[in-house]
């Protein structure tokens, strides 16, 4: 995968977990982004490109387990077969590089998942 297609897939993560663009970045090709303060945790701002999604399990179990909430509460209350299908067979593949350890590949798979659900949630 390209450096380009890892920038898209940590944009998507970021915005995915509540990460918004500082003001002012939006035209930027690796912009700082910002969280916004919540109690008992101090404001953070990260450049896109500095995201661990890809290299830290620490940032990418997170993401997944928002998928599993978010993504399998969604396919429950609006999928039908074919999309349920869709979604049982992708979390178990994740799952299964999860179990053996293959961070990348799960950071693919996982990104490839939260753009199908976008695109699918906006046309419902």
């Amino acid at each position: 995968m390209s450096n380009d297609e890892i920038l898209k897939s940590k944009k998507v993560f970021a915005e995915f977990t509540g990460w918004t663009i500082e003001k002012g970045m939006e035209n930027e090709s690796n912009p700082y982004y910002n969280q916004e303060y919540k109690a008992g945790f101090i404001p953070q701002m990260i450049m896109l490109s500095d995201f661990p999604y890809n290299t830290s399990w620490d940032w990418l179990m997170p993401v997944w387990s928002k998928c599993i909430e978010v993504i399998g509460v969604y396919m429950h209350t609006h999928g039908d077969n074919n999309v349920t299908k869709l979604w049982l067979e992708k979390s178990h593949e994740i799952a299964n590089f999860i179990s053996a350890v293959d961070i990348r590949s799960a950071f693919f798979k996982i990104g490839y998942l939260i753009q199908w659900y976008n695109a699918e949630s906006q046309t419902k």
